[in-house]
């Protein structure tokens, strides 16, 4: 049996992600509509087979600008550590330790000017990935990867991009992966 450690963890994540009833896109739906952020455009990421919005692996988003028509807002998921931590060795376990899933996103917004207030693009964001995530009813989606809720979210600053504002927010998961 060939072992697919990160590999696993990044398929739970991406259908998570991409789930049409809970996942990232309904969540940011709610989210913009609420009148605590009040925000009229909200912001969707296209998960298909084609997608120029989510990519797997480490790339900088300048990269694909320059060689991919990238649409925002972009996810970008990879793996920055696989660590076996023999958690389960002697079970029949051959690896049993800690995985980390970084989620690099890049939200725009479009304004003549700067906002006074450009946090709620942001705050939105966070929000809707924490609600992906960490909802109650996503609990046995987790099972077989080990989600421990460990889900950290640091945002860059804002920059102009053409004619949009653009924001990096990235997001730090661990999961405590057991495979046989």
């Amino acid at each position: 049996m060939v072992l697919l450690i990160a590999a696993k963890v990044r398929q739970k994540v991406r259908e998570r992600l991409a789930d049409v009833s809970t996942g990232l896109n309904p969540n940011l739906i709610a989210v913009c509509a609420d009148s605590n952020y009040a925000i009229t455009r909200p912001m969707q990421i296209d998960f298909g087979a084609s997608t120029k919005q989510f990519w797997q692996g480490e790339y900088d988003p300048r990269q694909l600008d320059s060689t991919t028509i990238t649409n925002y807002p972009l996810l970008i998921v990879y793996t920055v550590n696989e660590s076996n931590q023999n958690q389960q060795k002697w079970a029949g376990a051959r690896f049993s330790g800690s995985v980390t899933i970084i989620m690099q996103a890049w939200i725009t917004w479009r304004n003549s000017k700067a906002l006074r207030d450009s946090e709620v693009y942001g705050d939105a964001f966070v929000a809707a990935m924490f609600e992906t995530f960490n909802a109650p009813s996503t609990a046995a989606h987790w099972q077989a990867v080990g989600w421990n809720g460990g889900l950290t979210a640091s945002r860059g600053p804002v920059d102009l991009a053409g004619e949009d504002f653009i924001q990096n927010i990235t997001f730090t998961a661990s999961f405590n992966s057991v495979q046989a």
